[in-house]
């Protein structure tokens, strides 16, 4: 029984050196990995490839210069894009205040190159009498905006009143 317990003694330290030492070589080996990645990573922020490897994103609004208008008054639309970057090729189309046959009395359409942070599409437009010749009667109308670029699409709508 005595010369059991030896064995296990002399063979229980090599064992845990081994464990040991394959546990240290692993450590080493995720340090490694994780400082070549920060690398990777910093040099691509420091050289200005990171932003353009995340997803673009575009936020749109329509702002208008009062909520309630006339007839013949003038209206100053904004058409305001928030992008994540620079993206080129974007398609903006702007529809509003659709008449009682359908047509739209606002209709343009653009094609921007958008840079990083705030960018803003400014065009006046005349409100049409209301008249049954318009087809506009007194009420609420509405501004919609279609973005799109690449296979992304964003829509927003703003509400006006015309008296």
């Amino acid at each position: 029984m005595k010369n059991i317990l030896e064995s296990q003694v002399v063979y229980l330290p090599k064992t845990l050196y081994l464990y040991t030492y394959l546990w240290h070589i692993h450590m080493k080996m995720i340090n490694i990995v994780a400082l070549v990645l920060v690398c990777i990573f910093g040099i691509a922020f420091a050289v200005g490839a990171l932003p353009n490897l995340l997803p673009s994103s575009v936020e749109a609004e329509i702002i208008t210069d009062k909520e309630i208008y006339r007839a013949k008054e003038h209206i100053n639309v904004v058409i305001s894009l928030e992008s994540s970057k620079d993206i080129d090729n974007v398609d903006i189309d702007v529809t509003g205040i659709k008449n009682s046959r359908g047509i739209y009395k606002i209709s343009k359409s653009m094609n921007k190159n958008l840079t990083a942070g705030p960018n803003n599409i400014t065009f006046e437009y005349i409100t049409p009498s209301c008249s049954p010749c318009s087809g506009i009667n007194p009420g609420t109308y509405y501004i919609n905006a279609t973005v799109s670029y690449g296979e992304k699409t964003t829509n927003v709508t703003h509400s006006i009143v015309i008296e």
